[in-house]
């Protein structure tokens, strides 16, 4: 295994092994962000269905099929995480959101939650890369 000498000396870990992993994050949440539109999608429109937000979200976006579909489970995502900025809007019905059940709510937050890790996780190695001075093609 091809370890670097890294800042102050200190032994770096490998950035194939780094990639590998990072690479293997974002393909779980993909697979994640799919399953979980696949699932979710119907039950949300049915849920929210007095929510301005996602209706306005499900027609902007009806031309893009399902990729509009993780776009819509997306602002989903936000308006459970930050809800009384969107009721303060009144683009949503609060007494829905309230009602949304707990373990599709889990589902959704989870899902998009890992996509942003994997989003920072991505920068993160990129900093490394660029810290280290590493090279793909190991120059």
């Amino acid at each position: 295994m091809y370890v670097a000498e890294g800042f102050f000396g200190m032994k770096t870990i490998d950035p194939g092994l780094i990639a590998t992993c990072v690479i293997g994050l974002a393909l779980l949440s993909l697979i994640s962000l799919g399953i979980t539109t696949f699932v979710a999608r119907r039950r949300i429109d049915r849920l929210l269905s007095r929510c301005t937000v996602v209706a306005d979200h499900k027609a902007a976006f009806v031309g893009l099929g399902f990729m509009g579909d993780v776009l819509r489970v997306g602002t989903v995502f936000t308006v459970l995480l930050i809800p009384t900025l969107y009721a303060r809007k009144k683009l949503i019905d609060e007494g829905q959101v309230r009602g949304f059940p707990s373990s599709l709510g889990r589902l959704i937050v989870n899902a998009w939650s890992l996509s942003y890790f994997t989003a920072f996780t991505m920068v993160a190695f990129g900093f490394y890369m660029y810290r280290y001075d590493i090279h793909p093609s190991r120059r």
